[in-house]
């Protein structure tokens, strides 16, 4: 049994919980160790791990160099040979789909004003008037360590209807850092998450 991870940190570093899996593991008297994939050498380890029984993907989806189809296309190959890959392509890709939680506003789990924007068009349109009932949640569709995850509200010191010159605080929640925008300005910033094939933001 193999864990795979990507190049993320030049063969520096891996995701915190991979090294306890691998241990774990071997203390069962499992053959595991870890492989870090690269488009580059991808043939070669796909050679070296086409023989294994089991492959675990330990990544994140949103931090592969290169976007996540040329590694998921590397794990369907592994799949195609018998090789059990936890968890396979198509998988992950509905797991992380953030927008099932918008299609289930106003069920017993979900508030109603839960939403889905695609496009920054949308977004300009619609969460203005999300904000103006109070602090909101916005929520990239790849990735699962807090990156491109936002708690935004209003500025205290903000009188009267909500503008896109309206400040807001905005406080990412991968390391918690805060930064202070106009209200049009972090939209525009937003747009990184709305672009390409999975591109969406879920506001809550």
């Amino acid at each position: 049994i193999f864990t795979i991870g990507a190049d993320i940190t030049a063969l520096k570093g891996y995701r915190k919980d991979t090294m306890p899996i691998v241990n774990s593991l071997i203390a069962k008297g499992v053959d595991a160790s870890v492989e870090f994939f690269s488009e580059e050498d991808s043939e070669e380890l796909f050679n070296k791990l086409k023989g294994v029984n089991c492959v675990v993907s330990r990544v994140n989806p949103g931090n592969i160099p290169g976007g996540e189809k040329g590694y998921f296309a590397f794990l369907q190959r592994l799949v195609d040979e018998g090789v059990k890959v936890l968890a396979e392509p198509k998988t992950m890709l509905s797991f992380g789909a953030k927008d099932a939680v918008s299609k289930l506003a106003g069920t017993s789990i979900v508030p109603a004003n839960t939403y889905a924007y695609y496009v920054l068009e949308e977004l300009k349109a619609k969460f203005p008037d999300a904000l103006a009932t109070g602090p909101r949640v916005l929520k990239q569709n790849r990735g699962s360590q807090g990156s491109g995850i936002w708690y935004i509200e209003v500025d205290p010191s903000h009188v009267g209807p909500i503008t896109l010159e309206t400040m807001v605080n905005c406080e990412e929640m991968s390391d918690n850092h805060t930064e202070k925008h106009t209200l049009g300005d972090f939209m525009d910033k937003c747009e990184q998450y709305l672009v390409g094939e999975n591109g969406m933001l879920v506001d809550m």
